[in-house]
């Protein structure tokens, strides 16, 4: 006798399902069941919708342990649409997920222009928008920490991943943590690049465990070295268009040149460590908001929604280089002497200059007077 099985639809292509003749069919069933249940408990942490292939099927960015994700590469030239999936990446997350189960951390290399409208977002934790590399070794140094102090609860209650510490802990749940950094091939570039790739070595060999992740974005990584101890845990790859084969071999196998012929919006969705057969074609989605003005709205109103409602929200850290202060002209129109503060003459009550010269004319003639009469 024949029986149909119906299958989800997310069945994993890599599970194969072989029927012996003698298998009893009940048996089959369980162990279906058995295996959806498993990967039900070790659902992936965050998936993002953010296209379809050519065929219509739907995309998702995905980290956790399902899809055996933890950390991801994105890379592709200027205006090829990498910033409006990165951007509608942190929209989503916005709206599906509390500050109580995702933070961000997030660090911006292009001075400030990409992530400045994610100062409302409700789970973000800390913002850069300064190019001092002090601050962000800091902001490393910081997540470093954070897993140290995790490792400890966890080794406390016996348990050696996130997911298990917060499934017995339902109300104390500590939250996933994802550091985004646009513009990322800068951290490899100067003076510290050492320090950071030590850092990012940490988070990337152990943060799995801790629900600590990174997102590293940039047009090219290909004048920078990044350690392959790095790249070896990082097995999730995303490409937009790239303009020469060298952009694609760092992140991609030799030979996949596959981000070189694609169009604007589409990329190359690749959880294989950049292997040929992992790639799918996405068409990703267009931008959720045209102006940047449109995108702060909708967040300052999202925030103030969360928060009537009593969910978690967070104001973050915000960090921004100081902006040259314009030199504020005096009461004639005058630039102020070198080394004045100018918040001085700002705070200053207007003086009547010709009023002043009667005073002080008049104050010399009665000294000199007095000076006469004394002598």
């Amino acid at each position: 006798n024949k029986e149909r099985l119906l299958l989800p639809i997310d069945f994993p292509e890599s599970v194969a399902v072989s029927i012996d003749s003698s298998e009893n069919i009940d048996v089959l069933k369980q162990n279906l069941k058995s295996f959806f249940e498993s990967a039900q408990e070790e659902k992936d942490f965050l998936s993002i919708p953010i296209g379809v292939t050519p065929s219509g099927e739907e995309v998702r960015f995905s980290l956790g342990e399902y899809s055996d994700a933890y950390h991801a590469f994105i890379v592709g030239a200027t205006r090829s649409g990498k910033t409006t999936l990165i951007n509608n990446i942190l929209f989503e997350i916005a709206r599906k997920y509390s500050a109580d189960e995702i933070r961000l951390i997030l660090m911006d290399y292009k001075s400030g222009i990409e992530f400045n409208i994610f100062k409302y977002h409700p789970n973000v934790e800390e913002l850069c928008l300064s190019s001092d590399l002090n601050l962000s070794l800091e902001i490393l140094d910081r997540l470093v920490d954070e897993m140290d102090k995790r490792a400890s609860l966890f080794k406390e209650a016996k348990v050696t991943k996130i997911n298990e510490y917060n499934k017995q802990n339902p109300d104390k749940k500590i939250p996933y943590k994802i550091l985004i950094v646009d513009e990322a091939q800068k951290l490899f570039q100067f003076e510290y690049s050492s320090e950071f790739s030590d850092r990012l070595e940490q988070i990337a060999r152990l943060g799995g465990a801790f629900g600590i992740h990174f997102i590293l974005i940039s047009q090219t990584f290909r004048e920078v070295r990044i350690k392959d101890t790095i790249k070896a845990q990082a097995r999730l790859r995303i490409a937009f268009r790239l303009g020469s084969i060298q952009d694609a071999m760092e992140i991609f196998e030799i030979g996949n040149k596959s981000p070189l012929y694609l169009e604007r919006y589409q990329c190359i969705y690749n959880n294989g460590f950049g292997v040929t057969d992992a790639n799918i074609l996405v068409y990703t989605r267009p931008p959720m908001f045209s102006k940047a003005k449109e995108a702060e709205e909708f967040l300052e109103n999202l925030k103030e929604t969360l928060r009537k409602q009593g969910r978690k929200v967070i104001d973050p850290m915000v960090y921004e280089d100081k902006k040259p202060q314009q030199k504020q002209l005096d009461n004639n129109g005058n630039l102020p002497p070198e080394g004045m503060n100018n918040d001085l003459l700002l705070n200053t009550i207007p003086i009547n200059l010709d009023a002043l010269k009667e005073a002080v004319e008049y104050e010399n003639k009665k000294r000199l007077q007095e000076e006469e009469e004394k002598s």
